[in-house]
Formats: structure tokens, C-alpha cells, sequence
């Protein structure tokens, strides 16, 4: 993950630049997606995000292909400096070719840059021990523990963790404190911005690309709630949901949120603008409805989302967002035992094509290739010895499946590398009782 980035002094008089133009070519032969930051620049605190000229995601195609090129013309200056940053998915370097045009109020080309490779950023692992009240930080490149533990407010009891695509924070969901704590991914610090999450928050969400909002699922059986947090106002809302509610998923091309109803074995879908239920999807017919979903995830492409139910053994529910209408379930076959599998937490890779499921009677986490469903089974389950995994997570780069075991005083944390089909020489020990791992993606 590399980032381009150039700022410059714009000459003075009358011959001063007005205007700027932003090219871009994609050199490589992979889809590389960029997050673009055209903005005035005080040379004395560096970028403000107050002044952004320009600020979109966009997606570079193969080189020599349609759409591998990107133009950005004559966004107006309007201070004495000006910088620009491109941050990528690429993991190689000089992926893109970025130029920077300058032209005076006549639209005379004045000068032209050629933006560098600043660097690469940080990529770091974010692991909740519920039992200490800490957040553990793995180093991705090195799959070493960077620093001592962040240490959470006594009797926090963080349960879930998150953060956005281009999101410079990670967030907790701290059940034992009725709110949440903010982790400065920059300097692994907590942050002083307490999160209003509402009596017991469990599971938590932030929405894409650049986690604005935080929304927390309240499982105060029978009726539970959902609490958005807006961290630019601190404003707070409440949405009612289905009986005891335990999971959530945002989904960032139909701006929704999706929540698991386990004694209801609903799913309810959120409209994330008027915060209102608009639909609730049940997973079996009739009342009561026995199919008890525990887990979910949107897909990032947002077509589907994927249900773990642990009344549906054997199976993976398919939800298509654009009706939110039930499909034909992903069936876990591959052995005699597989109908008998009963799905726990599942995680999907950034490309949408690979879904990784855990079982809570099964110490393997299967790989289903959810682009071919009518034969989903991908490779060999990955065996983790010390029992059913606690939790699952995929990299952004979707090389890594980190595995979160929680077996009393045996917690560890487990990283599969999918090139080699081989964990880890040593698995990472954690603090107490490791529940949730999150990772930072791309930092600006």
C-alpha cells in the first residue's frame, strides 16, 4: 500500500497559478484502486483536511486498458501552496504515474510535477482482549507485536473492534462501560473521543470508505436496538431492531446496515440516511423461527450478504441486496460430516470472491468460492489445532487469514498465509481472552 504525494509552492503575482490539473496512469497490470487528496497546504501544520480541493476514490484499470488512465482538470487554487496525495492498494511500488499541472489565470501551462513515491504505510493488526481490557497491535509485514498493549478504561470488556478503508482510527464497542473507546492508528494511541454507543454496545460498524459514523448493536433482549454515533457532531440515534440482536454489516453501495436478530432469526436492513428499519428479512418461515443467525457480512462489491445461522447447520445464507430477497443457500459440502457443521463467524476477501467460515463444532475454517456457488469448496480447510476458532479475518491484501483463538489461558492468534498454505512458524500470544481483530487498510 504506497502513497504518492508532492507539495509545492504556487508562484506569487501575476503570473501565479489558478488553476491545477491531476493525470494519473495505471503502469501495472492489476486494477489499482486510489484514494486522491487535492488540497491547500499551510507550511507550517502540513495538509488540512479542511482545505481539500478534491477528495474522490477511484479505480485505475490494467494498464493499456479503459479506464487505466484518470483526469482531473482545472480545480481552482486559491492559497500560496499546494499539495497533493494518492494512496493505493498496490502492493508494488510505482504502480501509477502521477503528473501535477500548474497553469496561470490565462490557462498557460506554468509548470509541471511529477508526483514521487512518498513511501509505504504501516499495516497493522488491531486484536480486542475482552478479558484485560486491552487492544494488542501486530505488525502485517513482520507478524511481530508493535509496543506495549493499548490499555482501555477499567472494566471496559471491549467486544467487537473496527475501522474503515480510509479511516485513520480504529474503534472498540465496550459492553462494560456503555460506550466505545478511539485508537490514532498513526501513533497506536488512544484518542480522547469517548463513543456514545448506548447500554451494552456488543458488535460494532463503522460506515466506508472514511468511518464517519459508528453504529453498535445494543442487546437488551427482547427488543435491541442499533446506536449510530456521528462522530463529526456527536449526535446520536436509535433504531429499534429484532430480539436479541447480535451482529451488524454495513453496506457501502446501497448505504445500509444489516443486522443479525438471533431469537428472532430475522434479519433487519437499515436505511443508513432516514435510519429507519425498511425491511426484515426472515431466514425461515412461520413463528417461531427457529434458524438463530449469529453472523453476517456484506460483500464489498455490495451485491450479497452472508449469513451464519446456527439453527441452518451445513449452510451459508445468501441474501441479494438489491430486492433483499433470500437465494439458494451455499451448501458446506465436501465431507460426510459437513451437513452436520454449524457456521459460528464468517469473513469475506476484498475482492468478494472468497468467504471464509468458522464453526463453533468444527476446529477448521473453510474457504468457499462464493463467484462459483453451485461448487463453492476451494481449498483444504485450514485446521487450527487448539479447537473452533473465536474469530475470523482475511487481510485487506487477501494473502493472510488471522485466527483468533480463545481457549482460557492458550489464547493466541493464528495467521494463515494462503500462498503457502501454512500458518505462521509461531502463533502470537495476545492478552486475556482475544475476541475480535481488525485491520488498518489504508491510512491518510
Amino acid at each position: 500500500m504506497y502513497v504518492y504525494q508532492l507539495n509545492t509552492h504556487v508562484a506569487s503575482g501575476d503570473d501565479r497559478a489558478c488553476w491545477a490539473d491531476l493525470h494519473l496512469l495505471n503502469q501495472s497490470n492489476e486494477p489499482v484502486e486510489a484514494h486522491i487528496q487535492l488540497y491547500q497546504l499551510d507550511p507550517a501544520t502540513g495538509p488540512s483536511k479542511a482545505d481539500v480541493y478534491y477528495q474522490h476514490i477511484i479505480v485505475l484499470q490494467p494498464f493499456a486498458s479503459k479506464g487505466s488512465c484518470f483526469n482531473l482538470l482545472n480545480t481552482t487554487i486559491t492559497g500560496d501552496w499546494i499539495g497533493v496525495k494518492i494512496t493505493t492498494t498496490s502492493e508494488q511500488p510505482n504502480s501509477i504515474f502521477a503528473t501535477l499541472i500548474l497553469k496561470n489565470k490565462l490557462a498557460t501551462v506554468k509548470h509541471h510535477h511529477q508526483i514521487p513515491l512518498h513511501g509505504t504505510f504501516p499495516k497493522y493488526a488491531y486484536v480486542a482482549n475482552s478479558g484485560d481490557d486491552t487492544v494488542l497491535i501486530i505488525d502485517r509485514d513482520t507478524h511481530q507485536m508493535v509496543g506495549s498493549p493499548i490499555q482501555l478504561p477499567q472494566h471496559a470488556l471491549p467486544l467487537d473492534i473496527a475501522t474503515s478503508k480510509y479511516s485513520t482510527f480504529v474503534y472498540t464497542s465496550n459492553s462494560g462501560t456503555d460506550n466505545g473507546s478511539t485508537i490514532y492508528t498513526r501513533g497506536n494511541q488512544l484518542w480522547p473521543l469517548t463513543l456514545k454507543l448506548g447500554v451494552e454496545p456488543i458488535a460494532i460498524e463503522t460506515d466506508e470508505p472514511y468511518g464517519l459514523r459508528i453504529f453498535a448493536v445494543n442487546n437488551n433482549s427482547p427488543t435491541s436496538t442499533v446506536t449510530v454515533f456521528d462522530i463529526v457532531s456527536g449526535n446520536t440515534a436509535t433504531i429499534l431492531v429484532g430480539d436479541n440482536a447480535v451482529a451488524i454489516s454495513f453496506n457501502e453501495t446501497h448505504n445500509r446496515l444489516y443486522v443479525a436478530n438471533q431469537d428472532e432469526g430475522t434479519i433487519s436492513v437499515i436505511d443508513a440516511t432516514s435510519y429507519s428499519v425498511i425491511a426484515t428479512i426472515p431466514l425461515l418461515p412461520g413463528n417461531p423461527n427457529n434458524s438463530a443467525p449469529v453472523d453476517l457480512v456484506c460483500s464489498p462489491d455490495g451485491r450479497y450478504v452472508y449469513v451464519a445461522a446456527k439453527g441452518l447447520p451445513g449452510e451459508i445464507q445468501v441474501i441479494e441486496t438489491e430486492t433483499n430477497t433470500l437465494l439458494n443457500p451455499i451448501m458446506l459440502e465436501h465431507s460426510p460430516v459437513s451437513s452436520t457443521y454449524i457456521p459460528r463467524c464468517l469473513s469475506i476477501s476484498y475482492d468478494s470472491a472468497i468467504l471464509f467460515a468458522a464453526m463453533s463444532n468444527y476446529n477448521g475454517v473453510v474457504s468457499l468460492n462464493v463467484k462459483s456457488p453451485a461448487s463453492p469448496r476451494l481449498f483444504p480447510d485450514i485446521i487450527v489445532p487448539s479447537g473452533p476458532p473465536e474469530h475470523i479475518n482475511v487481510t485487506p491484501d487477501g494473502w493472510e487469514v488471522y485466527i483468533v483463538s480463545n481457549w482460557g489461558f492458550e489464547s493466541t492468534v493464528l495467521i494463515w498465509n494462503r500462498r503457502t498454505n501454512t500458518f505462521q512458524p509461531l502463533p502470537l500470544p495476545t492478552g486475556f481472552q482475544p475476541v475480535r481483530v481488525a485491520f488498518s487498510h489504508i491510512i491518510v
